[in-house]
């Protein structure tokens, strides 16, 4: 059994994790034709426009390393004359 303060104190030091998870849940695990729409950007338009970034940054480096890698393979195998 925990004692009331050390609980106390453990839920204070635990809250801001999991306002970043309540905040950041619905865009990852949920479709995002979903709930894309309804999600309340604190950040605004600012904080929306770097996430689309990112995820268009992440989607072109996956797309890059994915032909490279292809490209590798494809070289690995032999050769017909």
């Amino acid at each position: 059994c925990v004692a009331p303060t050390e609980a106390a104190a453990l839920h204070a030091a635990l809250m801001p994790a999991v306002g970043w998870v309540t905040r950041w849940l619905p865009v990852f695990l949920v479709p995002v034709q979903v709930m894309l729409p309804t999600i309340a950007f604190p950040g605004g338009a600012a904080e929306a426009a770097g996430l689309i970034a990112f995820l268009t940054g992440a989607w072109l480096s996956t797309l890059t390393v994915s032909a490279h890698v292809s490209k590798g393979l494809l070289n690995m195998l032999p050769h017909r004359a």
